[in-house]
């Protein structure tokens, strides 16, 4: 399903497109492991928005929430998955001589 959101600029609200209704609200929490993204109007839950299949496409629902300013209410909301390094993965490190270090 597509979902598509803008802002009011009438009613100070955001607007949410799902199918045949529209939902208004103003905040949103995206949950990745779940596959959840729920919708808040007053801290009441309006709609939840159920991933069929990856958080890819909840996890661009949520950064397009952010970039028009609804108030998030969960984990920070990067541009894209994909840019974040890994904890785990540390940088190569080479010495004067372009040996690897880890190597000696």
């Amino acid at each position: 399903m597509s979902v598509l959101f803008w802002k009011s600029q009438i009613e100070d609200s955001f607007i949410a497109n799902c199918g045949e209704a529209n939902v208004r609200f103003d905040a949103f929490e995206l949950e990745t492991i779940e596959g959840n993204l729920w919708l808040y109007r007053k801290d009441v839950v309006v709609c939840c928005i159920r991933s069929d299949g990856g958080s890819d496409k909840l996890h661009r629902y949520a950064a397009r929430l952010n970039k028009i300013g609804a108030t998030n209410y969960g984990e920070p909301v990067y541009p894209c998955a994909t840019q974040i390094r890994k904890q785990d993965e540390a940088p190569e490190v080479l010495t004067v001589d372009g040996a690897d270090s880890s190597t000696n």
